[in-house]
């Protein structure tokens, strides 16, 4: 008996080219499936030592690109000083104030932001020189003009730190021409900086992205409010009261954190604006922190809102000036005005300014201005202010 095997007796079936076609065609992994599964790998993965080494390896090289290459190397120096010492006092402030306020870092910190301001003037002399300030957006070039206006605002705001250093404050008290510039009439010697316009900013739309267009838009808007804001009450106002000698030390402690909360809207913003540039930061990133920075400033206030119950006349004076702000050259005016009453009030003791604007009008009514000669009159006003170099 023959015997066939299963294989010889049941041949298999030869496949047919619509068998062939009729088959489902075996999926080959595409490239982007691949890459997906290597991520996960990776992320299943544990950090190795090598790889966190390797990350402190690229913030070195970072750290010494931005702070020690060659190119721009005073700035770059001046710069990373002013950080340490920004770091420091913003350690000192909440750690130890009684330390900080007589600390030499209180006249280090504003005097080295007013040197970085000027070193970035001498340096950045290659920028466009453009009304449109160009930090405002995500696509624009810093303007120079913009970089030399920086350090006007650096310029008052060393000021004021040393107007409010007690061992200071009687020197410049010495200087009553120094001191009548700098507390009434900085916005008049402003004319010496060039200026840029923030309707320039936001008239213009190729310095912002598109998807970031509404963004910075709303921002700049915020920020113009703002310096209206800081230039009348943070500065003006600080300066008013300080100049009649009302601020308290408690006072003080608030003042210092919103002088140093100016510091970073002026001098470290322009820090932000740099990582921004080189895209070491998000362009929206280094703006959020830069308005985080000067909304700082208004944490001052309201936890020494007093200051302003206190000193309502001052608060009035200053908001009339916020008024004449929109006159043009009539804000000038009425700086001299407020500074030849505010003169008067010191010099002879008064309290408010209303009773010293009284007595001022008063005496002045007095005058027959049309027999008097302008010798007299100046003669009479020499008396009255030459009370403050006793």
């Amino acid at each position: 008996m023959t015997i066939v095997s299963e294989e010889v007796s049941n041949p298999p079936k030869l496949q047919t080219a619509e068998d062939i076609l009729s088959q489902p065609a075996e999926k080959s992994p595409s490239p982007a499936s691949e890459e997906s599964a290597k991520m996960k790998e990776k992320v299943s993965e544990p950090s190795s030592p090598i790889n966190f080494i390797d990350r402190l390896k690229g913030h070195f090289h970072f750290l010494v690109h931005l702070f020690f290459t060659r190119k721009f190397i005073l700035h770059r120096q001046i710069g990373l000083l002013y950080l340490i010492l920004f770091a420091v006092s913003f350690i000192m402030f909440f750690v130890d104030y009684e330390r900080f306020k007589t600390s030499p870092i209180v006249l280090a910190l504003p005097v080295t932001g007013f040197l970085q301001s000027l070193t970035a003037a001498i340096t950045f002399t290659f920028l466009p020189k453009s009304t449109d300030p160009g930090y405002y957006g995500d696509k624009g070039v810093l303007s120079y003009r913009f970089v030399v206006e920086n350090s006007f605002f650096s310029l008052i705001l060393m000021f004021q730190w040393l107007y409010y250093h007690d061992a200071i404050y009687p020197v410049i008290r010495k200087l009553p021409i120094m001191e009548n510039c700098f507390v009434f009439l900085p916005y008049l010697f402003r004319i010496l900086w060039p200026k840029t316009r923030f309707r320039d900013s936001l008239d213009r739309k190729n310095n912002k992205s598109e998807k970031n267009y509404l963004f910075f838009f709303v921002a700049t808007w915020i920020t113009k409010i703002f310096y209206v804001w800081a230039k009348h009450y943070i500065g003006l106002f600080l300066n008013y009261d300080r100049f009649l000698d009302r601020v308290t030390d408690d006072e003080k402690y608030h003042i210092h954190f919103t002088f140093m909360a100016g510091t970073f809207s002026t001098t470290i913003a322009m820090f932000l604006h740099t990582l921004k540039f080189k895209r070491y930061m998000d362009p929206v990133l280094s703006f959020v922190i830069y308005m985080a920075g000067y909304m700082m400033t208004f944490w001052g206030f309201i936890a020494s809102y007093h200051i302003f119950v206190k000193n309502f006349d001052l608060f009035l004076a200053t908001l009339i000036g916020v008024g004449m702000n929109f006159t043009g050259n009539w804000q000038h005016v009425y700086q001299v005005l407020l500074m030849i009453v505010l003169n008067y009030q010191r010099a002879n003791d008064i309290q408010t300014i209303p009773e010293a604007v009284t007595e001022l009008a008063s005496k002045l009514s007095s005058i027959d201005i049309y027999a008097a000669s302008p010798a007299m009159i100046g003669a009479y006003f020499s008396h009255s202010f030459g009370k403050l170099l006793y």
